[in-house]
């Protein structure tokens, strides 16, 4: 694991700058899992073997689900009374 990481942070590039908002972090987290589901689909799609094909597609489904968490918070954080209206759904009736 640390050979890993320690290839991945030297490839980084430079100039790599920290989010300057919650919400622009998570525009980049959403951005990478839209990446990673595209790479899981595209390997899916290139494989011959079909346990192969099984796994990556399960990975693109997790991927896809973790975006739409994401969406979910970022839609909270930009207007958290308009998300509950539309998650809760709350209304006077009166009754």
């Amino acid at each position: 694991m640390k050979t890993i990481l320690a290839t991945a942070t030297g490839s980084m590039d430079s100039e790599v700058t920290a989010a300057t908002s919650e919400l622009d972090a998570v525009k980049t987290a959403m951005t990478m899992e839209n990446n990673t589901y595209d790479f899981y689909v595209a390997r899916s799609q290139a494989t011959a073997y079909g346990a192969e094909r099984d796994f990556y597609r399960a990975l693109s489904a997790q991927e896809k689900a973790h975006h739409a968490v994401l969406l979910d918070y970022y839609e909270f954080l930009q207007n958290p009374a308009a998300w509950f209206v539309q998650k809760e759904h709350p209304s006077l009736d009166g009754g």
